[in-house]
């Protein structure tokens, strides 16, 4: 379940994959619940009813997650950003081990390190020139209706997480799809910090009812479904939902 894009992939990638998820189901069985409730931390951003207006996404690339976010407010925190990917209208942001996310050959040795022990993590930033459903044909996405307020509390997460020098980003190689860029980022990836707990903290950062400890893709996906009921929609790859009416 190391956090590796499926996009682009072979047969080799997604088997290991699939073996890296079996390992990680048997190991945590151990220790899951040690970790499973959600702390209740006195400044965690609650939404307010009625004022939700801007759209966010949650993709699913099949065992990595990330959020898509208009562009607009992402390069408000993050201005090296607007810098890097011009005007684009969404912002896919995902967070995972450095070693492993960058890597162009996968081996199980890394993969292993990956999960076992604390290593370097990257942020990795995509344009997404268009609705995050039709950009992804292949994966599953699910949109989130939150506030103003929300979104800026969630992009607060997201900017603390990338490495900063001299108040700028720290740039590494170019990113896995499309027009993309790996980052240095803050935090040390391992088994039970992914790609998929970073993704759910920051959704729990908006104030979304999601644990903020959950390790598989899979997990994030139903928890943010069902956050999404009456809401949010979820989006097959045909784009055929309904828009929202006050969300944009």
């Amino acid at each position: 379940m190391v956090c590796r894009h499926l996009v682009n992939s072979g047969f080799g990638r997604t088997q290991m994959g699939k073996w890296i998820v079996s390992g990680l189901s048997i190991c945590s069985l151990v220790l899951l619940t040690a970790c499973s409730t959600v702390p209740r931390s006195q400044d965690r951003f609650v939404d307010e009813p009625g004022q939700a207006t801007r759209r966010i996404h949650v993709v699913s690339h099949g065992w990595h997650t990330g959020i898509v976010v208009p562009s607009d407010v992402a390069t408000t925190y993050l201005p090296d950003l607007e810098k890097r990917f011009g005007s684009v209208p969404f912002l896919e942001f995902g967070w995972g081990d450095k070693g492993f996310y960058q890597a162009e050959t996968i081996s199980a040795g890394l993969a292993l390190q990956a999960m076992f022990w604390p290593t370097d993590a990257v942020m990795h930033v995509v344009a997404v020139p268009e609705r995050a459903d039709r950009y992804f044909p292949h994966s599953e996405v699910v949109s989130l209706c939150v506030s103003d307020a929300a979104l800026a509390s969630m992009m607060q997460f997201v900017a603390r997480s990338f490495v900063r020098n001299a108040d700028n980003l720290a740039p590494s190689q170019n990113g896995l799809y499309g027009d993309s860029q790996f980052y240095a980022a803050v935090g040390d990836y391992f088994m039970f910090n992914t790609c998929n707990t970073w993704t759910a903290t920051g959704l729990y950062e908006a104030g979304v009812e999601i644990s903020p400890h959950l390790l598989t893709a899979s997990a994030v996906m139903r928890a943010v479904a069902d956050a999404a009921e009456g809401t949010a929609e979820v989006e097959d790859s045909a784009g055929q939902a309904a828009v929202f009416a006050a969300c944009r």
